[in-house]
C-alpha cells in the first residue's frame, strides 16, 4: 500500500500539482504575502507617530526611494514573461528573463543599501530613524526576493521546474511582485506624502 502511494505521489510530482493542491498553494502564498505586509503596515504607522509629516529638505528622493521602486516594478515584467515562456515549453528563454529580473533586483538592492551609509540627513533625527529602518526592512525583503528568484533560476536550469510543474516560478512571481509593490507603497508614504 505505502509503495503504491509513494509511486502515485512520484507520478503526481512529475506531472504537476493537482487542481486542489494548486488552490491550496495559492491560498498559502496569499496568506504569506498578507503576513509579510504586517511590517509595512507597522512602519507606516510608526512613520507618522515618530516623524509626523516631516521630510528633510535635502532628502535624495532617488537613492533609497524612487530608483529601487522603479527597478523592482520593472522587474515584475520579465518574471511574468518567464512564466509565459515556461508554459510555452521554452525554459531557456524563461531562464534568461529571470536573469533580467535578478539583475534588476540586485540593482534595487544596491540602491536601497547605499543610503544606509551615505544619506543627506541626520540619521538620529525622527525622520532619519524611521527612514533608515524602512530602508533596512526593504533591503531585507529585496534580498529574500533575490534569493527566491535565484533558486528558481537554478531549478529551471536543472529542468526541475517545467511547464507541467510550474508552481515554484508562480510562487516566486508572487513573492517578487509583493516586494516590489510593498516597497513602492512605503516609498510613497515616506518620501512623497
Amino acid at each position: 500500500m505505502s509503495h503504491e502511494l509513494l509511486d502515485h505521489n512520484s507520478r503526481a510530482t512529475a506531472v504537476g500539482l493537482s487542481a486542489r493542491a494548486l488552490r491550496k498553494n495559492r491560498f498559502g502564498i496569499v496568506l504569506f504575502c498578507i503576513s509579510q505586509g504586517v511590517p509595512y503596515y507597522l512602519l507606516t504607522n510608526v512613520r507618522y507617530m515618530l516623524a509626523g509629516g516631516e521630510k528633510p529638505a535635502n532628502l535624495n528622493i532617488w537613492m533609497g526611494g524612487l530608483l529601487p521602486a522603479l527597478l523592482l516594478l520593472v522587474g515584475i515584467v520579465p518574471i511574468v514573461m518567464a512564466r509565459s515562456s515556461l508554459h510555452q515549453h521554452k525554459p531557456a528563454r524563461a531562464q534568461t528573463q529571470l536573469a533580467l529580473t535578478l539583475l534588476l533586483c540586485l540593482s534595487a538592492l544596491i540602491t536601497l543599501l547605499l543610503p544606509l551609509w551615505y544619506h543627506s540627513f541626520d540619521g538620529m533625527s525622527r525622520f532619519g530613524e524611521i527612514d533608515l529602518t524602512c530602508l533596512g526592512v526593504a533591503s531585507f525583503y529585496a534580498c529574500i526576493s533575490f534569493l527566491v528568484v535565484f533558486g528558481v533560476w537554478i531549478r529551471i536550469g536543472k529542468r526541475l521546474i517545467t511547464a507541467e510543474n510550474p508552481w515554484s516560478l508562480e510562487a516566486a512571481t508572487w513573492v517578487f511582485s509583493f516586494n516590489a509593490v510593498a516597497w513602492t507603497y512605503l516609498f510613497f508614504i515616506l518620501d512623497v506624502l
